[in-house]
């Protein structure tokens, strides 16, 4: 699994889902780029993400600082927590 994948797969882990609008981002997968909510730039590296309803909620994990190319998160809501993400955390560091 590569780093990307395991980043983003933790940050799947920690969300609430009740509708399975994650139901498509897989372990298994080489490559995340046609996930929902993954924007990637034209080299296949994870550059955004955006929820693309209200329906996500929980932590959003330190996890998303291993994804060292991310610029943009777009979040619709206010039912996420950040814990643990200072900003060495945010960086990947």
């Amino acid at each position: 699994m590569s780093d990307r994948v395991q980043a983003l797969m933790s940050i799947k882990a920690a969300l609430k889902d009740p509708h399975g609008v994650l139901a498509k981002w897989d372990s298994d997968a080489a490559d995340p780029c046609s996930w929902t909510m993954v924007t990637c730039s034209p080299d296949y590296l994870v550059v955004g993400l955006g929820t693309p309803s209200q329906t996500l909620s929980g932590i959003l994990s330190p996890s998303i600082g291993n994804l060292t190319n991310l610029q943009t998160v777009q979040v619709l809501n206010r039912k996420f927590i950040c814990r643990g993400t200072s900003s060495q955390s945010l960086s990947g560091k």
